[in-house]
């Protein structure tokens, strides 16, 4: 059975309204929460945003709610498509082209390309956990390639921080696809 569903999206300067609206979510409502995040954003100071994420981790505990994060953009997962993506990180504009050519973060762009990216969903979910395998092979956090991590946790953060190019937004689709269908 389908279940209706909404989405919000809150930009970097909403962060503080995101988590007040998140402490007042009912506990029975799931929440997929999406962090499309760079650990090296605001002049790479990675402790401030490990707290942010470890916050925000708090802030749900106890609710139906999970964090789903892209590291270091939401491009990485949508380079996921084409193949298993593991590139170091090296500017925005290298990324957005690994992800197509023609590529461009809006609406447009997307619905152009529906179709294609229907069809490669299962080949990005494969792609995201294969990537994972390959950059955290040699780190202490090797688990996590087959299950989120613990967000409150300042260690796997910091790793996470390390390893740079990674999504997690395979388990989103996989629970989005046992929640609503």
């Amino acid at each position: 059975m389908r279940q209706e569903y909404m989405i919000k999206f809150f930009p970097r300067d909403k962060w503080n309204q995101f988590l007040k609206e998140m402490v007042q979510t009912n506990k029975t409502e799931f929440s997929a929460i999406i962090l499309d995040f760079d650990f090296q954003v605001g002049g790479g100071d990675i402790q401030r945003q490990v707290e942010k994420i470890q916050r925000l981790a708090r802030s749900i505990n106890g609710k139906n709610a999970k964090i789903y994060l892209s590291s270091r953009a939401w491009e990485v997962w949508m380079c996921m498509h084409n193949c298993p993506y593991t590139k170091p990180f090296v500017s925005q504009d290298v990324l957005n082209k690994d992800v197509a050519s023609d590529y461009e973060k809006n609406q447009e762009w997307y619905r152009k390309n529906e179709e294609d990216l229907k069809s490669t969903l299962n080949d990005a979910v494969n792609n995201a956990r294969l990537s994972r395998g390959i950059t955290m092979s040699n780190s202490p956090i090797q688990n996590l390639v087959t299950q989120l991590p613990n967000y409150e946790d300042s260690f796997v953060l910091n790793e996470l921080a390390n390893i740079g190019t990674f999504t997690y937004i395979d388990f989103l689709i996989e629970d989005l696809n046992n929640y609503c269908i």
